[in-house]
């Protein structure tokens, strides 16, 4: 206040020699003074400053009262999926800083930027089974970290921690040159270059993660995941549709040709041949696929040639 009354050179603003206030009862209670705050300071079009964290905490104060979001919502006169979105949010929060950067509690990391991604990600990874929730979170919370390393708006890349999420985690996967890892439902995992859709097997992708997180591979791997994260958003928007097939089959090719069968282990054997049968169905679908537009376009030609 002293600042906003004197300035450096010494001049002064009456409009602050004299500050209106409310002194409270001694015996006001914390939960009385959170309450106060929140009819003052948490509504919408409030003048004073009030960033992200401090609005969340104090909605999940007002909500560990024992009062509904949507309770919380009239009294802040917000809607009451504005008040659970906010909640999300900040778990969101509290988990990255738990867990990623292992300083919970230290909401300063995440005030001033994290609004966004933080709120974009409980949307983002809805609906997704246990596994791929965790590498999502892992791919946004590794754009975070890293964001002054990103060119442009990291909500550019919402897509990669999103519904893009699993292109994304394969191409990284190819980038790190880290095989993918797949569970079977009675709990026994196999490596395989290949992810092949199963309904009594789900992906593990703690590998990938521990990639991100890890301090001696961290680096190279979010540029890696950079990488895979930019190609999965324009192979979606069609920039590189036209060649993306053929790249693919090359990738797939140049794989195939260095499987090891003298080196795997006997009891890979019958996983092995599961996954050769597998790829030689979709292997036959694709030339089935091609044989069709060669004789389309060939019948085409001789069409305009008549």
């Amino acid at each position: 206040m002293r600042e906003l009354y004197r300035a450096s050179d010494g001049s002064v603003d009456e409009r602050f020699s004299h500050v209106k206030c409310a002194v409270l009862p001694a015996d006001t209670t914390r939960d009385e003074i959170d309450d106060i705050e929140a009819d003052l300071q948490a509504r919408p079009q409030t003048k004073l400053d009030y960033d992200w964290i401090g609005d969340a905490r104090l909605i999940r104060r007002q909500v560990s009262k024992g009062r509904s979001p949507k309770e919380v919502a009239d009294r802040l006169k917000r809607s009451k999926q504005d008040i659970e979105n906010v909640l999300q949010a900040l778990d969101e929060a509290d988990l990255y800083l738990a867990e990623w950067v292992d300083k919970p509690g230290r909401y300063e990391l995440v005030a001033e930027e994290g609004k966004q991604i933080f709120g974009d990600i409980p949307k983002s990874i809805a609906r997704k089974e246990v596994a791929l929730q965790d590498a999502s979170r892992a791919i946004a919370w590794s754009l975070f970290e890293n964001r002054s390393r990103v060119s442009g708006r990291i909500y550019n890349l919402n897509p990669a921690f999103g519904k893009l999420a699993p292109q994304v985690l394969s191409l990284f996967a190819d980038n790190m040159d880290i095989p993918m890892t797949v569970r079977d439902v009675d709990g026994d995992t196999e490596e395989f270059e290949f992810e092949i859709d199963d309904d009594e097997s789900a992906t593990d992708y703690s590998t990938l993660i521990g990639a991100l997180k890890d301090e001696a591979t961290k680096d190279d791997a979010f540029m890696a995941l950079l990488d895979a994260a930019e190609s999965a958003i324009e192979l979606e928007k069609g920039q590189k549709n036209e060649k993306a097939a053929l790249r693919a089959l090359s990738q797939a090719h140049s794989k195939l040709t260095g499987v090891d069968v003298v080196a795997a282990g006997e009891s890979t054997l019958a996983p092995m041949r599961k996954q050769v049968e597998a790829i030689r169905a979709a292997l036959d679908n694709i030339d089935e696929q091609i044989e069709k537009r060669l004789a389309a376009k060939a019948g085409s030609a001789n069409v305009h040639s008549e």
